[in-house]
């Protein structure tokens, strides 16, 4: 273990030399171009926006996709194992509990 340590600190000092020095003095380049967004008071963009309306087609679309999805819930197995692979399972949870 002490020897190991004693190698380690030459280890990372050879490695830190192998790799390039940072350029510090060239400017960094803005990830992405454009001006960056102006930061405004959360009240007055509260006071602004209108709130959402629930149209008629909307509430259709959206008892429609509630249907498929309980459909789709219908048609799942009542359980995710079959019986032989449950009862291993509960075999190897009561071997295992203390």
């Amino acid at each position: 273990m002490i020897l190991s340590c004693r190698l380690l600190g030459p280890a990372i000092l050879l490695l830190a030399a192998c790799s390039p020095p940072a350029d510090f003095d060239t400017a960094r380049q803005p990830l992405r171009a454009g001006a960056y967004p102006n930061i405004k008071p959360l009240d007055e963009v509260l006071a602004t926006g209108t709130a959402p309306v629930l149209t008629e087609t909307d509430a259709a679309a959206l008892r429609s996709r509630a249907a498929v999805l309980q459909a789709r819930a219908a048609a799942l197995p009542a359980t995710a194992t079959d019986p032989g692979t449950r009862a291993r399972l509960d075999a190897a949870i009561t071997a295992n509990t203390p």
